[in-house]
């Protein structure tokens, strides 16, 4: 996960099932630089990141950076998975995929993006999800650029943004960037859109969960989480 990432590592824990356990690896993401200067430096690290996590003989590993595989492409990210098994010997996924397999689990294909993110990563994003299989129809952003501002948006703004950018053409709202502490308002999401509300933290704790073989419902978060377990497949 990106070194600048504070929303991970507290909120995890604290609702997973009991005995369920998470070990972290931080890859270094330089604030001095584009986003996509920054996400390119930050994959040099990422085989010291694994290699570390490796010795805690996890279940499953999760590559924790929704835009590292926006930037990458679907294929990309399909490739980094790929190299992740391939390094390590257990099931892998990465927040991207995470994410498709949640829609795919939810039966829903028509989605609307809330981001935090800048114009042109959001237009990334578009072309990802609709590469990977979901339908777009509509996208919209905070225009952050610095990720230590993206982990500080209140979740009561997030809610709120959140409203106001719902397509009620969409199946399905999704709340990019695991940064972007929108887990914390998915329940009143889905309550009032009356659809599912997937987001970058929800879609990664249900797929560890599921990759690991933890079947285990998590209430409060959402439809994706409070779904008596299926494999992840």
């Amino acid at each position: 996960m990106p070194s600048t990432n504070t929303a991970f590592e507290g909120w995890l824990p604290r609702v997973a099932p009991e005995g369920v356990s998470f070990h972290f690896g931080r890859m270094p993401f330089s604030r001095a630089t584009s986003i996509e200067n920054a996400l390119e430096e930050m994959e040099s690290e990422e085989r010291a990141a694994v290699r570390r996590v490796m010795d805690c003989e996890p279940d499953a590993l999760l590559y924790a950076c929704t835009a590292s595989s926006i930037l990458k492409g679907v294929e990309g990210d399909r490739a980094l998975i790929a190299k992740l098994r391939e390094q390590t010997g257990v099931p892998c996924t990465t927040i991207a995929e995470a994410i498709v397999r949640a829609f795919e689990r939810l039966g829903v294909s028509r989605i609307c993006i809330a981001s935090p993110y800048p114009a042109k990563f959001d237009r990334l994003e578009s072309d990802f999800f609709n590469s990977a299989g979901l339908e777009v129809v509509d996208v919209h952003g905070l225009d952050l650029n610095d990720p230590a501002d993206m982990c500080d948006v209140p979740p009561g703004e997030i809610y709120r943004f959140a409203r106001s950018v719902w397509n009620p053409s969409a199946d399905a709202l999704l709340v990019t960037c695991a940064a972007f502490r929108g887990q914390s308002v998915v329940a009143a999401l889905e309550e009032d859109l009356g659809v599912p509300v997937v987001t970058s933290l929800t879609a990664s704790l249900w797929a560890g969960l599921r990759i690991a073989g933890v079947m285990t419902p998590v209430h409060g978060f959402g439809a994706i989480l409070s779904q008596p377990g299926r494999p992840y497949d």
